[in-house]
């Protein structure tokens, strides 16, 4: 694991979030991570996950803009 620095200043973890993600990451990876490492991947995850999730678009026009911004073009 890459291990950096991470400026979490707009984000933090409660403690007991941070130990349920300890024990999940050694569950699927089998290493031991300290809480600052936890809470910097867990971070990392949920801000990826902030960028990437968008809501399916349910008709036409909500997807056309989703799709490209400024409309459909037409």
């Amino acid at each position: 694991m890459r291990r950096g620095s991470f400026n979490s200043t707009f984000m933090k973890l409660s403690h007991q979030v941070i130990k349920d993600f300890r024990k999940a990451y050694q569950a699927d990876f089998g290493e031991d991570i300290t809480d600052a490492e936890a809470e910097e991947i867990g971070i990392r995850l949920l801000t990826l996950l902030k960028i990437i999730y968008k809501p399916i678009p349910t008709n036409e026009k909500d997807y056309q803009t989703s799709v490209n911004p400024y409309g459909s073009g037409r």
